[in-house]
């Protein structure tokens, strides 16, 4: 009997003693291939490098993906398509560092950003210009601290997102070519647009500039501007 209960309580102390398993966590930089998806099972993704998207390459970050910045690095560099492909139930995350979230330079008329329910956290600029004639757009998702400021994209939608801790919207346009237009709707934008943390000293500023419209005006209407 002793033999037992002895059995039992040394049982109990390794399951006790044990260590927890480790979280995996995958790290990523660099260039990927045409196809690839990040995924939430596979999440979080630490960034040790900015990921190149290559010309004709469509990238797709999964429902429920987790993506970390790299340090003093965007995390994207988008020449092809990258999808943000989040879901009222499950968004993407995307933890920044204040260096931006995808940057365009170089990139083909062809190449586009399109963003759905996703939390973006600290990234600072979500496009890093210019942005000339690239198809941009950004819906049902949340930037906190996450500015869009956009140079003449071939078109611009931002419908239905919450602007947190400042930044808002910056853009300029140019109808007179092929472009599709700018549509900016039903957004709600929370504070003072003062960038937080990325500024120490709260200055008021405006969420919504258009400092540049050529052809036809932006179609702006239906956003809430609290606090």
């Amino acid at each position: 009997m002793k033999k037992l209960i002895l059995g039992i309580l040394l049982a109990i102390l390794i399951q006790t003693v044990s260590p927890l398993p480790a979280f995996a966590e995958t790290l990523v930089g660099g260039m990927v291939p045409d196809g690839y998806h990040f995924k939430a099972s596979d999440s979080p993704y630490r960034f040790s490098d900015t990921v190149l998207i290559d010309e004709k390459s469509t990238v797709t970050i999964d429902a429920g993906a987790s993506l970390v910045a790299p340090s003093g690095k965007p995390l994207f560099w988008n020449l092809g398509r990258l999808i943000v492909h989040g879901t009222s139930d499950l968004a993407v995350s995307i933890q920044g560092n204040g260096n931006g979230f995808c940057k365009i330079a170089n990139a083909p008329k062809t190449a586009s950003i399109e963003v759905a329910h996703a939390l973006f956290s600290n990234v600072g600029n979500l496009i890093l210009s210019p942005t000339n004639e690239v198809s941009i757009s950004v819906e049902d998702s949340e930037l906190s601290a996450t500015p869009i400021d956009v140079w003449y994209p071939s078109s611009l939608v931002i419908e239905r997102n919450v602007f947190i801790n400042g930044g808002g919207i910056k853009f300029g346009f140019d109808r007179r070519g092929k472009s599709q237009g700018v549509s900016i709707k039903n957004n709600l934008f929370l504070g003072d647009g003062t960038m937080y943390p990325f500024v120490t000293q709260a200055k008021s500023t405006l969420w919504i500039t258009a400092w540049a419209t050529y052809g036809e005006p932006a179609y702006i209407a239906g956003n809430s501007f609290q606090g």
